[in-house]
C-alpha cells in the first residue's frame, strides 16, 4: 500500500546568514517533526515579513473517519486544518467531521487593520456522506470550535452540483473584506456564488 506517511512534509525554518560568506543555511526541523501537507498558508498582508501563525491543510489519524458513510477511499482524506503559533509552538485543530474531507484553508483578516491572525479561514468541505460540498467560515483563532454562525444559525453555505475539489484565493481589502478567487480546482462562477452567499450569511 501507498505510505501518506512516508511522502508527507515536515515543517522547516531555513536561516540564511547574509552577512557571512557562508554558501549554505541553518535547518530547524519544527514542531517535533509532525507531517502535515503541502497545503500551507498564512495571512497574506505578511508575506516576505516576519509572521506568527501558518495554516495547513492536514490529515489528523487520531479523529475518526466513517467508511461506511462516506466511503472506502484508497488514501485516508485530509480531514483537518492546523493552526501553528510559531512563537508558543503549540497546535491548534479544527475537524471537519467523520465523512467530510477538507479543501486548503484560504486565510481572510477581519479588516484592514486587524492583528495577525484575527479573522476567519474559508475552505470547501466535501461530505462524501451527502456527496456535496459547503462553504465553511471558521475563527482563525478558534478553530477548534468549527464553523462560525450567523444570525440565523448557519455555519456553513450549501452548494448543490456534487463535489468541489478547493478554493483558492487571496483576501483583498476595499472597503470591506473580499475573496478574490482564481479559477483553479472549481469554476469561477461557482466561486463567486459561494462568496456571494457566505458574504451574505456573514456580512463580510
Amino acid at each position: 500500500p501507498f505510505d501518506v506517511a512516508g511522502v508527507s512534509p515536515t515543517i522547516r525554518r531555513w536561516t540564511f546568514d547574509l552577512a557571512s560568506t557562508r554558501t549554505d543555511w541553518d535547518e530547524e526541523v519544527l514542531f517535533d517533526g509532525i507531517r502535515g501537507t503541502s497545503m500551507v498558508r498564512i495571512d497574506d498582508r505578511f508575506l516576505g515579513r516576519p509572521f506568527r501563525y501558518s495554516y495547513m491543510l492536514a490529515v489528523d489519524s487520531a479523529v475518526p473517519f466513517d467508511r461506511e458513510r462516506g466511503g472506502n477511499l484508497s488514501v485516508r482524506v485530509a480531514n483537518s486544518w492546523w493552526r501553528f503559533d510559531h512563537h508558543a509552538g503549540s497546535i491548534d485543530r479544527g475537524y471537519a467531521g467523520s465523512t467530510h474531507g477538507l479543501s486548503e484553508p484560504q486565510f481572510v483578516p477581519r479588516s484592514r487593520t486587524a492583528p495577525e491572525g484575527d479573522g476567519w479561514i474559508i475552505g470547501v468541505a466535501n461530505d462524501f456522506s451527502q456527496m456535496r460540498s459547503e462553504l465553511l467560515v471558521v475563527d482563525a483563532m478558534r478553530l477548534a470550535e468549527g464553523p462560525v454562525r450567523n444570525d440565523a444559525g448557519l455555519g456553513a453555505a450549501q452548494a448543490d452540483g456534487g463535489i468541489a475539489h478547493t478554493l483558492n484565493g487571496h483576501s483583498q481589502q476595499a472597503g470591506g473584506n473580499q475573496l478574490a478567487g482564481r479559477d483553479q480546482g472549481i469554476k469561477l462562477a461557482f466561486i463567486r456564488e459561494l462568496i456571494d452567499l457566505v458574504g451574505h450569511l456573514y456580512q463580510v
